[in-house]
């Protein structure tokens, strides 16, 4: 299963972050906890809720940063992290 386009680093764009297995897991896991702190049980009468809850959670992801520490270390067998 295909994930994603690989970029040879001379067709780069400034800014882009290219994949990678271990940036991979990362942002899995960053979603998962997303959709369970703005998505799970919750019900937005229209779009501009889920917004305005969407970009909350962003700003304010530093009172998450006990609960995203423990997510995001361990289970990369394989890397150096």
């Amino acid at each position: 299963m295909e994930r994603g386009i690989i970029i040879q680093p001379e067709e780069a764009v400034p800014g882009l972050l290219i994949e990678s297995p271990w940036h991979g897991v990362q942002i899995e896991r960053v979603w998962r906890f997303f959709k369970k702190k703005v998505l799970y049980n919750k019900y937005y009468e229209n779009l501009a809720g889920f917004r305005s809850a969407s970009i909350a959670f962003f700003r304010n992801i530093g009172q998450y940063a006990d609960e995203l520490a423990s997510l995001l270390s361990g289970g990369f067998e394989g890397y150096n992290t």
